[in-house]
């Protein structure tokens, strides 16, 4: 090989290293650009997974701690936020639509108590969150019927429903009274 002809070969290597590290330089910069982006959109997603982690748990642990009285307040707002919070979970869905009409179906509610299609549907409910969240292992089927209500609760509630059956009533009496109008103002006298 002559020396020209070896000139020329290492000429075509030297720019084709050229082109490929001008590729690369190319490709180093759009990735340096792109970093933070993808790195915003990871930290968010894994944000949103944690904060969708944290509610599921909020809910399903307010439904155990009120599992003998699923109107308590807290335990009705967790209730409503199941079909949000769990809306890629059909399992979960599932049996809270099944508890739902079951809470709305009159004669599960005899005046002996709630009729045991209540506690079946709770526990059903309960067990597929605990499913999704990873939790069923460590619970046992009697984990979800176990209930302490102390005495002093039990008081509380009865206290607190005579009150609003006394008020209910109140409102309901002054609603049957007669309104009186007001007295008519007399014209004062002028001397």
């Amino acid at each position: 090989m002559s020396a020209e002809w070896l000139a020329a070969i290492a000429a075509i290597w030297a720019a084709f290293a050229t082109t490929w590290a001008a590729v690369a330089t190319s490709r180093a910069v759009a990735a340096t650009k792109k970093a933070p982006i993808d790195a915003a959109q990871l930290a968010a997603s894994l944000q949103d997974t944690s904060e969708r982690r944290r509610l599921k748990l909020w809910i399903f642990g307010t439904i155990m701690q009120n599992r003998q009285f699923l109107g308590e307040p807290d335990s009705v707002k967790a209730l409503n936020l199941i079909d949000t919070v769990f809306h890629n979970v059909p399992e979960v869905r599932d049996a809270w639509v099944n508890l739902f009409a079951a809470l709305n179906d009159q004669r599960n509610f005899p005046p002996a108590g709630p009729a045991p299609v209540i506690d079946e549907r709770r526990t059903a409910l309960l067990a597929s969150m605990a499913r999704d969240l990873g939790l069923m292992q460590d619970f046992r089927p009697d984990d979800f019927a176990r209930i302490y209500l102390p005495q002093s609760v039990v008081t509380e509630m009865q206290l607190r429903t005579r009150q609003r059956a006394a008020a209910l009533n109140a409102l309901a009496a002054a609603d049957e009274t007669p309104q009186q109008p007001p007295p008519t103002a007399l014209p004062q006298r002028r001397s």
